[in-house]
């Protein structure tokens, strides 16, 4: 059964124009010796997602830790990374400007002998 009160399907409930909780991003640059070439991003009511697909030479833990850093400058708390078969990992949690709460992780994963994928995942406790 759907609830129909929080859908476009009922106009008199939905209102677009709502104020959802909103985490910010801070500017990441690439490594030295990568290149974006592709990437975005997506939000919802309690997630948001960023990534990056990225050419160039570079090991994924050495990425991520990259990223690491500026996440850190920019305040958030970032786990341990953990590292295995091309794929590198960390916990990261942040706040949005009404002090809640985000938690999510940075992957780092290798697609070729040249290419990474980049995603930040953060989600934030549901209102529902």
């Amino acid at each position: 059964m759907r609830n129909n009160d929080r859908t476009v399907c009922n106009p008199q409930r939905y209102t677009l124009n709502r104020r959802m909780p909103h985490l910010e991003f801070p500017m990441l640059r690439s490594p030295v010796g990568m290149t974006e070439r592709g990437g975005g991003g997506c939000s919802g009511s309690d997630r948001t997602e960023i990534s990056a697909h990225l050419v160039g030479t570079g090991e994924p833990l050495d990425i991520l830790t990259h990223y690491v850093k500026q996440l850190e400058s920019a305040g958030w708390k970032v786990g341990a990374p953990v590292n295995a078969d091309g794929l590198a990992v960390a916990t990261a949690r942040s706040k949005d400007s009404d002090g809640v709460d985000w938690t999510g992780a940075m992957t780092v994963t290798r697609v070729t002998s040249a290419e990474v994928e980049v995603t930040i995942q953060m989600m934030r406790p549901s209102e529902r």
